[in-house]
C-alpha cells in the first residue's frame, strides 16, 4: 500500500486537544523514517505507540 511507502510524517501543530496517540498506531508504517508531533500543546502518547518503527530515525516531540 502507499502508506507503506511513507518515509516522513508530519503531525505538528494539531489543533484537537490532547493529541492522543494509541497503541501501535504507526504499525502500518514500516518504512517511516521521520515522525513529527512537535508544537501539540498536550500530546497524550500510549505505552507501544512506536511498535514497529524499525527504521525510524528521527522524532521530533
Amino acid at each position: 500500500s502507499l502508506l507503506e511507502d511513507l518515509f516522513l510524517l508530519e503531525i505538528g501543530t494539531q489543533k484537537v486537544f490532547p493529541l492522543y496517540i494509541g497503541k501501535e498506531a504507526f504499525r502500518n508504517l514500516p518504512n517511516l523514517r521521520v515522525l513529527d508531533l512537535g508544537f501539540n500543546n498536550i500530546l497524550l502518547l500510549v505505552l507501544d505507540s512506536f511498535v514497529g518503527l524499525r527504521r525510524l530515525t528521527i522524532l521530533r516531540l
